[in-house]
């Protein structure tokens, strides 16, 4: 049976507890690669242990949103990790993004130049 997300690499922000803990087990049901991210990092990396243990492939990171250079880091660990990604889940109130994930110094943000956001869901 395939699922909804085989192989698509999901990046899930605020990831340590409540609808961001929720969103990354659904995303890690339907087969979602995930890079988890949050400033707790013990609690995003339990969250990323319960991913596992569906049998998602999963990082964390430790982020902190309003801060452009974590949002950075980030990406990059999502490109090192999974060769970029594809959706991705803002659960914070707030963020330091002023322009699409993909867009930054590092990347040109055309669409044939990874990693390019195909979607994105915000709570």
């Amino acid at each position: 049976m395939v699922k909804r997300f085989d192989k698509k690499i999901v990046l899930v922000t605020g990831a340590a507890s409540g609808i961001g803990r929720a969103t990354a087990l659904a995303f890690a049901a339907e087969g979602a690669q995930l890079v988890l991210c949050d400033v707790d990092v013990a609690a995003v990396g339990e969250t990323t242990a319960m991913a596992r243990e569906l049998g998602a492939p999963a990082e964390f990171i430790r982020c902190d949103v309003a801060r452009a250079s974590d949002c950075e880091a980030m990406v990059a660990r999502a490109v090192d990790a999974f060769g970029g990604w594809m959706w991705h889940s803002t659960m914070p109130g707030s963020t330091s993004l002023r322009r699409p994930l993909g867009t930054s110094k590092k990347w040109n943000g055309s669409a044939s130049s990874p990693p390019i956001s195909q979607g994105s869901f915000t709570a």
